[in-house]
C-alpha cells in the first residue's frame, strides 16, 4: 500500500466533495428513508450486505439521517479504492498521480453516487470490494475473490463493471511490465471465474433468504428476445447519458485515445503477438465496462449512477497519461471540470431546495384555504426547474440527469412533503376529471370529497 499517495487522494477527494458534505442534503430515497425510518428497500433491491451495514450503523432497524458521516465514509474508500489500483500502475505518490488516482472519485458520473446520504457508502464501499477482489493474488486468494465478488453484489450491483474494469487494467498493466503471458492469463482466469461462480451463487441464494428481492430480479432481467436491437438500443441511451458531462467526456475521450496509443507501443515493443492479443481483448472489455451489465438487461432506466466503470476507465487513462512527462500535466484539466461541474450540481440543488420549499409551502397555504379535512393530494403537471438549475443544466447537460425533479412523482412529492411535515398521503393521477376554480402561485387547484387536486401552472 502506498501510503504517501493515500494520503494526496485522500485530501483531493475531501476537497473536492466538500460541497456536498456541507450541504449534507437528503437525495432522492434517502427523504423517504429518513422520514420513514424504513430499512426494507434494500432487501427489495437484493442488497442484504447493505441491509446489514445500516443496521450496525445505525444500531438497530431504524434508519434516521446521519449526514454526513456516510458521505466522510464514502469518500474514504473510494480514496482506498482509488490507491490500491493505482499502485498497480505505478510507484509514484506525486500530486500530479495522485489527481491522476483521484479520477474515480471525480467522475462527474460519480457525482450522484456521492450525493446519497445512505447510499452512497454502500456504494463506495461495493466499488472498493471489486477493486481489492481484483487485486489480491496469493495461495488462498480464489476463495476471497469469490467471498468478495458475493459480497460486492449484495451491496451494489452495478460494480459489475468496476470488477471487470479493474481486472482489466490490472491484466494491461502486467504486459507492461513485462509480467509472463501465462500469469497474466492465470489471474484473468481466475478474476472471471470467481465473477461467475459468485453471480450464480448470488440469485438463488439471495431469493430463499430474502424472498422480496424477487422485486429486483424481475426488474432487471437479461436480454432473451430482440438481443441485438436490445443491445444497439441499450448503447444508444447508455452513451446519452455517459456524454451528458461534456467537455469532460470529450477530453476524457482524447486522454484514453493517448493513453492507449501509449499502452499499445509499449506492448508492440514485446514483440509478442500472445501479449498484444491479451492486451487488445483487455483493452475492448475495459471499454465495454464503461457501460457495464446495463447493456444486456432489459431495465429501462438509466442514471449516472449505474456507470460505475466510467470511473475507472477514467482513473486508467490518466494514471497512464500521468507518467509521461510531455503530457502529464494534461490530467490537470479533467480534475478543474470535475470540481467545475461539482459546485455547479451544489448550486443547482440550492436553487432546487428553494423551488421545492416555496412548493410545499403554497401546498400548506392551500390546505388552509380549502378550509376541509384533506386526506389525499394529486399532484399533477410539470413542476418544472428553479432559474438556477435550468441555467446549470443548459451549461452541463449532466445536471438535467442528477438534479431530481421531486414532485414529478407521487412517491417523492409525498415524501418532500412528509419533509416539510405534511404528512398527506400523494398520488400522480391525470385521469381523474376535476373542477379546477382556485388559483395559487404554482398550482390550479380544486376541492372535491377529500382530494386535492393540485395541477402546476405552465412555467414562463
Amino acid at each position: 500500500m502506498n501510503i504517501q499517495l493515500l494520503k494526496k487522494t485522500t485530501i483531493i477527494s475531501f476537497l473536492y466533495s466538500m460541497p456536498l458534505i456541507f450541504s449534507s442534503f437528503l437525495y432522492l430515497d434517502d427523504i423517504f428513508r429518513a422520514t420513514s425510518g424504513w430499512m426494507g428497500y434494500w432487501l427489495y433491491d437484493a442488497r442484504p450486505v447493505t441491509y446489514m451495514i445500516m443496521q450496525v450503523l445505525n444500531l438497530g432497524n431504524v434508519i434516521s439521517d446521519i449526514a454526513p458521516l456516510p458521505t466522510i465514509i464514502s469518500i474514504f474508500c473510494m480514496s482506498l479504492a482509488s490507491t490500491i489500483l493505482a499502485s498497480k500502475l505505478t510507484d509514484e505518490s506525486g500530486w500530479i498521480v495522485a489527481l491522476a488516482a483521484s479520477a474515480l472519485t471525480m467522475s462527474p458520473l460519480y457525482i450522484e453516487n456521492l450525493s446519497y446520504a445512505f447510499d452512497g457508502m454502500t456504494m463506495s464501499l461495493s466499488i472498493l470490494m471489486a477493486i481489492f477482489a481484483t487485486t489480491i493474488n496469493f495461495k488462498y486468494s480464489f476463495i476471497l475473490k469469490i467471498a468478495l465478488s458475493l459480497a460486492m453484489l449484495c451491496t451494489y450491483q452495478p460494480s459489475i463493471a468496476v470488477y471487470t474494469a479493474s481486472s482489466s487494467v490490472i491484466a494491461i498493466t502486467s504486459l507492461i511490465k513485462n509480467e509472463g503471458n501465462k500469469e497474466v492469463l492465470r489471474s484473468l482466469f481466475s478474476d472471471a471465474l470467481s465473477l461467475i461462480i459468485s453471480y450464480v451463487l448470488y440469485k438463488p441464494m439471495i431469493s430463499s433468504i430474502y424472498p422480496v428481492s424477487d422485486y429486483f430480479f424481475g426488474k432487471s432481467n437479461i436480454l432473451r428476445q430482440n438481443i441485438f436491437n436490445g443491445l444497439i438500443n441499450n448503447i444508444a441511451n447508455s452513451f446519452n447519458v455517459i456524454s451528458s458531462s461534456g467537455y469532460y467526456f470529450w477530453l476524457m475521450l482524447l486522454t484514453s485515445l493517448l493513453s492507449f496509443t501509449i499502452i499499445i507501443h509499449k506492448i508492440i515493443a514485446r514483440k509478442s503477438i500472445t501479449s498484444l492479443i491479451i492486451a487488445t481483448i483487455s483493452s475492448l472489455v475495459l471499454i465495454a465496462s464503461i457501460i457495464g451489465p446495463v447493456a444486456l438487461t432489459t431495465a429501462q432506466y438509466l442514471a449516472p449512477r449505474v456507470f460505475v466503470g466510467f470511473s475507472v476507465f477514467s482513473l486508467f487513462s490518466c494514471v497512464v497519461i500521468s507518467q509521461v512527462k510531455r503530457l502529464r500535466y494534461i490530467t490537470i484539466l479533467p480534475g478543474m471540470l470535475s470540481v467545475l461541474i461539482m459546485y455547479t450540481y451544489v448550486g443547482a440543488m440550492r436553487g432546487e431546495e428553494e423551488r421545492n420549499n416555496s412548493i410545499s409551502n403554497d401546498i400548506q397555504a392551500i390546505i388552509v384555504n380549502v378550509n376541509s379535512n384533506v386526506k389525499s393530494i394529486n399532484i399533477e403537471g410539470n413542476p418544472g426547474f428553479s432559474n438556477i438549475a435550468q441555467q446549470a443544466s443548459n451549461k452541463f447537460k449532466l445536471i438535467d440527469y442528477i438534479t431530481p425533479k421531486y414532485f414529478d412523482s407521487s412517491r417523492l412529492s409525498g415524501a418532500w412533503l412528509s419533509l416539510k411535515g405534511i404528512n398527506i398521503k400523494t398520488s400522480k393521477n391525470s385521469d381523474i376529471y376535476y373542477k379546477a376554480d382556485k388559483e395559487s402561485v404554482f398550482f390550479l387547484y380544486g376541492y372535491e370529497d377529500g382530494v386535492l387536486h393540485l395541477k402546476f401552472k405552465s412555467q414562463k
